[in-house]
């Protein structure tokens, strides 16, 4: 598992800035000597976005 965390930068409707932070968890598996991601598991961004009016 590998373990991810962002933020993104947003503007709200007023103008003012709205940094959010974001973590996802990336499953992975070796596959012929590859590693190879085959899922994932995140938050609900869009309930996130709504929860701050920008959608």
């Amino acid at each position: 598992m590998a373990k991810v965390q962002w933020s993104g930068d947003y503007e709200r409707k007023d103008g003012s800035a709205l940094p959010i932070d974001f973590k996802v968890d990336y499953l992975i598996e070796r596959r012929d000597g590859r590693l190879k991601v085959f899922g994932w598991i995140s938050g609900d961004e869009q309930a996130e976005f709504r929860k701050h009016g920008l959608i």
